[in-house]
């Protein structure tokens, strides 16, 4: 199972827009967002990982389709699903679950998930940013 905390090589950084890239270079860098083929595209030109906070079913096979290196999850169900798909599918994106603390890791391995990554983890991410309909996951795992 993966696991990423603060403490990993991988640094994760949520963006909204591109803007940043003019004075960032740190390529082991993943770059966190919603959905975008914009960003998508320009991650890739610019040579960076990305991983998708997945929204939704078709969210998941067009990020790993793009080539997303992980597929976030904060909706249980969601994940479940992503998981069940990406095992069917040989997806080559890693599937996350995204949780406050490293605890009761099983619960991300029964739903058959690739790991966990704690939101702390990821640079600039605030709850805010992320609709209420998707901030499904208990505060148990």
């Amino acid at each position: 199972m993966l696991i990423y905390d603060k403490s990993t090589m991988l640094e994760f950084l949520w963006i909204d827009s591109f803007n940043f890239s003019r004075h960032f270079t740190n390529k082991k860098t993943v770059l966190c967002f919603f959905y975008d083929t914009k960003l998508i595209h320009n991650s890739q030109a610019k040579g960076f990982d990305f991983a998708v906070l997945i929204q939704n079913t078709d969210d998941i096979f067009l990020s790993n389709a793009l080539g997303a290196k992980f597929l976030l999850f904060n909706d249980k169900k969601l994940a479940k699903f992503g998981a069940k798909a990406a095992e069917f599918y040989l997806f080559d994106s890693k599937t996350l679950l995204l949780v406050k603390k490293i605890k009761n890791l099983h619960k991300a391995y029964k739903i058959g998930l690739d790991g966990v990554i704690e939101r702390n983890c990821i640079f600039n991410f605030k709850e805010n940013k992320i609709s209420q309909e998707s901030l499904l996951i208990s505060q148990s795992v």
